[in-house]
């Protein structure tokens, strides 16, 4: 038979171009582009090897027989194969290629296990084709069934991406039975005009569609360093924690870029990142970069082999000049690496990790490569636990109010209380306010949790209408530094009736050094009627200054301070201390009284009022309810 070549020579010299374009040009090493890679190479053969069988028909009198034989099993199995890579690359682009998909993968591996019987048998059988004694090819009796088999295998995979089309682009969802459309038609041709060979040009302009999917980066890359972009590599950490695989990184950030546009300008500043990024990628052949933020990247390496010896091609790096072409510059990093990826749960946990140690190494050295640790790791995910904690307490009103009792040291009689916050959660228990308190500050919750607490600690007010001087609440720096804040509790102590002098608002002292932000805020507090309290007083520098200069009515002498009479000296400073208090109209209130000494001591010194274990721990309402009740008889402590 004279074929008609036209349309498939076209076909492999296209085939050809997107063959050269697609291994010359920079993709990603995932599976899908992997199956890609060998889609295209055997769709590539198998054209070639259907010229080459065009040919051996033509001048069958001058091959051999066993060698016409080889060629056209050759092709029939490059045909089926190029298929089969095709079905792989339609489950990975699903998402499919997992134990979910079993049934799926077990009837494609079945069929091709058929499949490739039917042609490695064709020798002894006959099946798709053999040459009779004038050397002449026929078709075998099964050929019509291996035809229907690859039509069956190709309309599978378009089903695949039909049903999972909530899955995929637009371009994905219509490639692949774009693709079968277009072989089945051609397939139909050749049934009425067996001359024409259309299956390859059919396949050559499916793979064109597979092709510009492939080559269609959008957010996979970074248009100035050319890494990968921070998208793709939440999408690849993704698959490796599915997979539970993992691969080790190095997180570098360049210190100082700021400074260095104002010095340079940005432009320099660009050829800064291109050149680092070089730099990064040539560590490690087989790495990954991706940029992370706009002056950090990361590099993922195969394995912590790998990774040591990235490491000491940076230090050996860092120990010399970088040459930008404009200047040469001494590079400073911020560095850490990780290779505990594959503990993480998605990639949504891994980037909160990163986050952590980001913060964690700010204050650490440049230059100095650190390790993210197990237990960075831990803290990371009860960190990530005591949000969902604090999340759901807030969304549910369940922030649960405690009171610690303020004896009066002179009668023992509980006069006041301190107000503290605590979340129960079924999964965590009783969450203490040390671990919600500086996620509720990071998740920008505080002060949500602040104005809960307030309408609890009212609630509880009103309800019990104990006759108490004051209940104290803490106050975040958040708060201190809104404007609008007072107001709002002002508005919540008014539903409640209940009078703002009988709320104490405590700032810590480290706080109070941050004054030159604060005094407008906290005169505004004390002009609406509340009164405030500098808390844990003597742990930083003992500021007099603030106290003399911010409206405090009472000063919380931390436990470290009472502490400090162990000797008559150490005694008298603290007693001459309480006495500048009382003179400055302050009440003290010792904090941290865990013992009998304690108590002589804060009695002795002059001190006020007194809180602390001794007395009792922060109790819910109905058990300092209790507690009051039954230390009404007593007189002194």
């Amino acid at each position: 038979m004279q074929y008609n070549l036209s349309f498939e020579l076209t076909a492999f010299a296209f085939l050809s171009f997107i063959c050269v374009k697609y291994f010359g040009s920079r993709k990603f090493p995932d599976k899908k582009n992997t199956h890609f890679g060998i889609f295209i190479t055997l769709a590539w053969a198998s054209i070639a090897f259907k010229l080459i069988c065009c040919y051996a028909i033509k001048h069958a009198q001058q091959i051999p027989p066993w060698m016409n034989n080889a060629i056209f099993e050759l092709q029939f199995m490059l045909q089926y194969l190029t298929l089969f890579f095709l079905t792989n690359y339609v489950l990975m682009i699903c998402g499919l290629w997992n134990k979910s998909s079993m049934s799926f993968i077990l009837v494609h591996l079945i069929l091709a296990v058929v499949l490739i019987l039917m042609i490695a048998a064709n020798s002894f059988t006959n099946w798709l084709f053999y040459f009779d004694e004038d050397l002449v090819y026929h078709k075998g009796y099964s050929y019509g069934l291996y035809t229907v088999l690859l039509c069956l295998s190709l309309a599978l995979d378009s089903l695949l991406c039909i049903w999972n089309h909530k899955r995929l682009g637009q371009l994905q969802f219509l490639m692949v039975p774009t693709l079968s459309a277009m072989v089945l038609a051609s397939l139909a041709i050749q049934r009425f005009y067996p001359d024409m060979l259309l299956t390859g040009f059919a396949f050559t302009m499916g793979t064109m569609l597979l092709f510009l999917d492939i080559q269609n980066p959008g957010n996979e890359q970074d248009f100035l360093t050319k890494a990968y972009s921070r998208e793709r590599l939440s999408r690849f950490t993704q698959d490796l924690i599915s997979a539970k695989r993992s691969m080790p990184l190095l997180y570098v950030d360049i210190y100082g870029m700021s400074m260095f546009n104002k010095s340079f300008g940005e432009e320099n500043g660009n050829i800064l990142l291109m050149k680092v990024a070089s730099l990064l990628e040539s560590l490690c052949p087989k790495a990954l970069l991706f940029r992370y933020s706009g002056d950090s990247f990361l590099l993922l390496v195969p394995d912590v082999r790998s990774l040591d010896t990235a490491k000491v091609k940076l230090y050996d790096a860092l120990e010399r000049d970088f040459n930008l072409g404009f200047a040469s510059i001494r590079l400073q990093l911020k560095l850490f690496t990780f290779t505990a990826m594959d503990k993480e749960s998605s990639s949504e946990s891994l980037a909160r990790t990163l986050e952590l140690a980001i913060k964690a190494m700010k204050d650490r050295p440049v230059n100095v490569i650190e390790h993210v640790s197990d237990f960075m790791v831990a803290k990371s995910h009860k960190s990530r636990e005591i949000e969902r904690a604090l999340r759901s307490a807030l969304d549910s009103d369940a922030i649960e109010a405690y009171f610690q009792p303020v004896i009066d040291t002179s009668t023992g009689k509980v006069v006041a209380a301190e107000a503290l916050a605590r979340i129960e959660d079924s999964m965590m228990g009783i969450i203490q306010p040390n671990e919600f308190i500086p996620v509720a500050e990071e998740t920008g919750l505080i002060g949500k949790l602040g104005l809960q607490m307030a309408r609890n600690v009212c609630i509880f007010l009103a309800k019990s209408k104990l006759d108490l001087k004051w209940i104290s609440l803490n106050l975040s720096v958040a708060d201190c530094m809104n404007p609008s804040y007072g107001k709002n509790l002002l508005f919540i102590l008014r539903s409640y009736k209940i009078d703002p002098s009988r709320i104490v608002l405590e700032i810590t002292e480290t706080m109070a050094m941050l004054e030159e932000a604060l005094p407008d805020n906290l005169r505004n507090l004390s002009q609406l009627g509340f009164r405030l309290a500098i808390d844990d007083f003597g742990t930083e520098y003992a500021n007099m200054d603030s106290v003399l200069r911010l409206p405090f009515s009472l000063v919380k002498l931390d436990r470290s301070v009472v502490n400090l009479g162990t000797s008559l000296d150490r005694e008298l400073i603290m007693s001459k201390m309480v006495g500048a208090f009382e003179d400055l109209g302050l009440d003290a209130v010792a904090e941290g009284i865990e013992s009998a000494d304690m108590v002589a001591m804060a009695k002795a010194t002059g001190v006020r009022y007194m809180q602390g274990f001794y007395f009792a721990s922060p109790l819910e309402p109905s058990r300092f309810l209790h507690y009051l009740d039954a230390r009404r008889p007593a007189d002194e402590v």
